[in-house]
């Protein structure tokens, strides 16, 4: 079985880790970036070359199967090749969708290009053989949407080899880590929730790494702080694992989050983890056994469980090794290619796999 994975940059570091998982069960796969085939202009024929290199490339591979691990017009020209596709969906793309049309004025070119996105993933999701969710929460949502779609649930994983401690970074301690882009407003703007946080707590440093359109909002909001750092972005996964291994506590402070990925490193480092309880995040934090939940928007209890890590030594430890436990059982990339590949025997999407 031949498999062709069409992904961006971000996510090709973890997807190259399931494609040799896949291997065991005799599938060979090809992994495309998509920034590579979409045209940087408006020009018919730049979009017209890019098109034929990507036919040319598809039809060479001859793919059993297409994945789209973001719902571009590439999936829309894998339709017109009349190979099957399936969707890796990561995150609530209506909710999302509907909040930046709600920021963005009217008849504006990023409103009407993110029209023009919406319609593509529409039809990238109600022509997929299947549509593969990263949470329980998310597969939910698009029952909603699609109630007789195919969905069979596919957690992201990690690799245990690539998180250990580096120690190479200098942060003032104790020192509080969030890790998170700040690309999705109503994602981002819960961050704000530790204003007071923050103030409150002179003698804890904070350290933000990410970046993305809202970073502006939020640093306007602790700018007065000398406790609060903006790092940037940091290279993935080396300056990740440095940042991660130097912090005390690692917190994510979200809005919305379909799974909340970045707890699955920060759990293999063993670091106790604060985590707003939205959207799927329950399902790889458990209360007061992996890590701490907390109620959207409530900044006193925010405060009152940092204290509450910084004091109890022996806990904060106990829940990180609960983290790492956790994670290792059921989060490896060994056991996401399984349940994949019985995913697509189950439904019937191929029959000649081994």
């Amino acid at each position: 079985m031949k498999l062709l994975v069409i992904t961006t940059k971000g996510k090709i570091f973890h997807l190259k880790q399931f494609c040799h998982e896949l291997e065991k069960y005799k599938i060979t796969s090809k992994i495309l970036l998509d920034e590579e085939f979409l045209a940087k202009s408006y020009k018919i024929f730049d979009k017209i070359k890019k098109t034929k290199k990507f036919n040319e490339i598809v039809l060479q591979f001859n793919p059993d199967l297409i994945i789209l691990d973001r719902m571009t017009y590439l999936g829309i020209k894998s339709l017109n090749l009349k190979i099957p596709i399936c969707v890796i969906l990561r995150g609530d793309y209506w909710e999302e969708y509907q909040v930046a049309k709600e920021l963005l004025p009217k008849l504006s070119i990023k409103r009407i290009t993110m029209w023009k996105r919406k319609k593509i993933s529409d039809r990238c999701l109600k022509e997929a053989k299947i549509i593969f969710p990263i949470s329980a929460y998310l597969e939910s949502i698009i029952k909603e949407h699609f109630p007789k779609k195919k969905t069979c649930l596919l957690y992201n994983s990690r690799n245990k080899n690539d998180w250990y401690n580096e120690h190479s970074i200098k942060l003032e301690h104790p020192a509080v880590g969030l890790l998170q882009g700040a690309g999705i407003w109503k994602k981002t703007k819960e961050i704000i929730t530790l204003k007071e946080v923050v103030k409150e707590l002179p003698n804890v440093s904070f350290y933000w790494a990410g970046d993305g359109p809202y970073r502006e909002r939020i640093l306007e909001h602790m700018k007065n702080f000398k406790n609060f750092h903006w790092l940037g972005n940091l290279k993935y996964p080396d300056e990740v694992r440095k940042f991660l291994s130097e912090i005390d506590i690692y917190a994510l402070v979200s809005g919305m989050d379909s799974l909340g990925q970045t707890i699955l490193e920060a759990s293999l480092m063993e670091k106790p983890i604060l985590a707003t309880n939205v959207g799927g995040i329950s399902e790889i934090l458990k209360d007061k056994e992996t890590g701490l939940l907390i109620n959207l928007g409530n900044s006193d209890e925010w405060k009152q469980k940092i204290l509450e890590i910084l004091k109890d030594k022996k806990n904060a430890e106990k829940l990180g090794k609960n983290a790492k436990a956790f994670v290792l059982e059921n989060f490896t990339w060994e056991h996401t290619a399984k349940h994949f590949v019985e995913s697509l025997k189950k439904n019937n999407i191929l029959k000649n796999i081994d």
